[in-house]
């Protein structure tokens, strides 16, 4: 008996070590990132919906139990103002929103990846023998450039140094959508009373709360807006593309 727990022991030990080295560490590194995305979500989405219906249910039963004809409020009005900080200017439309990590902002217009700090300084400018077509942030402190003529550019962020070159790689259609709705996420941005929803139509910005619907902030720009970033949470702000400048716009929050 001792020996077959001990055979059974060895035959499952084997049995893991092929899986291992089949599958390899990156595949088990894979399965973690899933589920911790899984459960990122759910505490994102579950957690937070249950949190308000449990906020609304607790405020309808004291309510009723004092009799008030008015809606109890647990906290103070959260008020948000959108505020102008600097402004870079530019003679040539962006290919796309301006992108931005923890220290830096890179504008890309036509043939030029224009680079700034979070305070609207040019650090570096770089030109290119053919447009830009569009580009990404990656991991590694990477910058990927697509060219019009195909090729990927792999380069590095702060030096500009060139990794690599690539031609023969997949070359996407045209395309001149713009995406002009994001959400800044509660879980994201701890000072929020909700997520919010971002919305730029023409010269306007609106910030509505994601479970209420109401209007929350807004701000018009004298000048249209072609595009606007992703919210930079370390500076608490967007940068937003007018046909003449970069502009800064701040959130401030005041509970």
């Amino acid at each position: 008996m001792h020996n077959r727990i001990i055979a059974l022991i060895l035959f499952s030990l084997i049995i893991l070590s092929v899986v291992y080295v089949f599958f390899g560490k990156n595949w088990l590194t894979e399965q973690q990132l899933i589920q911790k995305y899984r459960n990122n979500q759910f505490v994102r989405n579950e957690l937070m919906k249950r949190l308000n219906e449990i906020q609304q249910e607790s405020q309808q039963i004291i309510s009723d139990v004092l009799k008030q004809d008015y809606d109890l409020k647990f906290f103070t009005t959260q008020e948000i103002n959108l505020k102008p900080s600097w402004e870079f200017e530019i003679n040539h439309e962006l290919i796309c929103p301006p992108l931005f990590d923890h220290k830096q902002i890179y504008i890309l217009q036509k043939d030029k990846l224009i680079i700034l700090d979070k305070n609207g300084v040019q650090i570096k400018q770089k030109t290119f023998s053919f447009p830009i077509r569009t580009a990404r942030l990656l991991d590694a402190n990477r910058l990927l450039l697509l060219l019009e003529n195909g090729e990927y550019i792999n380069m590095d962020r702060n030096s500009s140094k060139i990794f690599w070159r690539k031609k023969d790689i997949l070359f996407p259609p045209s395309s001149s959508g713009r995406i002009n709705l994001d959400q800044i996420s509660l879980s994201e941005y701890g000072r929020l009373e909700d997520s919010l929803i971002l919305i730029t139509t023409a010269n306007r910005i609106e910030i509505y709360n994601n479970l209420s619907g109401k209007r929350v902030a807004s701000f018009i720009s004298v000048d249209i807006i072609n595009s606007i970033s992703d919210f930079d949470l370390q500076e608490k702000c967007v940068y937003l593309e007018t046909d003449k400048e970069i502009k800064k716009i701040l959130f401030e929050v005041n509970s």
